[in-house]
């Protein structure tokens, strides 16, 4: 998988998913509440939350997709580095991206593979530290 954005979803799928969009201007990357707040391996690069909404008009699949802060999306995540080191997250699952948030900053989360494992791993790269933990929401 190339670039930052989620996993693959279906448009045969009614409803709504959310996933990571990479953001590769400067000026797209502004926008202060769409964009997670933390960088991505590339310095040059940010993401953003997508809200895909999918539905069907006659039998016609419609594909609507929405800044997803904007759209009043809560992200179901949020992960905030309250600490003084530098932290890198990434869900335990084939294909998925390293996060670095760095201290004092926050990112607005959503996994990279939706069906794939809902476990993160830690990484306090300066600490030497690592931890992984499981959520609840499947």
């Amino acid at each position: 998988r190339s670039g930052l954005a989620s996993g693959p979803f279906s448009v045969t799928d009614v409803g709504n998913v959310v996933i990571n969009c990479p953001v590769h201007n400067a000026a797209s990357a502004e926008r202060p509440r769409s964009a997670a707040r933390a960088p991505s391996r590339d310095s040059g690069h940010r993401e953003m939350l997508v809200l895909v909404r999918v539905t069907t008009v006659r039998g016609t699949a419609m594909v609507l997709f929405l800044d997803a802060i904007a759209a009043g999306y809560d992200p179901p995540y949020r992960i905030r580095n309250r600490s003084s080191h530098n932290v890198v997250v990434q869900q335990c699952a084939d294909n998925t991206t390293e996060r670095h948030v760095r201290p004092g900053d926050q990112l607005h989360y959503v996994w990279d593979t939706p069906i794939g494992s809902k476990e993160l791993s830690i990484n306090f790269p300066d600490a030497s530290f690592i931890a992984k933990g499981r959520t609840d929401a499947a």
